[in-house]
């Protein structure tokens, strides 16, 4: 999902107008969407991805997770917003405030 993501923040705003390729772009949010659906499965009967324990995995994934949020990418999957408001409630997390 983060690549999808990093390459479209790339393709928008890093690389020089004339170098920028638009059609990518609706095809990583594409991606970054399937990707998310098989994370969505992946937490229907888990609170957390690794051993269902809070890992470094929760945090990256949930990063990246929230960044799609914030883009409205995450309609309808219910068990991957669900998860990111478990994040949320951690103690000491910042992600869900922005």
């Amino acid at each position: 999902m983060e690549a999808w993501l990093s390459a479209n923040f790339r393709n928008t705003f890093l690389l020089p107008e004339e170098k920028r390729i638009s059609a990518c772009l609706e095809q990583n949010v594409d991606l970054y969407k399937q990707s998310a659906v098989i994370l969505d499965t992946a937490l229907s009967d888990v609170d957390y991805l690794v051993e269902n324990r809070f890992t470094v995995t929760d945090i990256i994934v949930g990063f990246t997770a929230n960044m799609g949020r914030r883009r409205g990418y995450l309609d309808g999957l219910s068990n991957l917003n669900a998860y990111l408001e478990r994040l949320f409630a951690r103690p000491h997390c910042t992600l869900g405030q922005s």
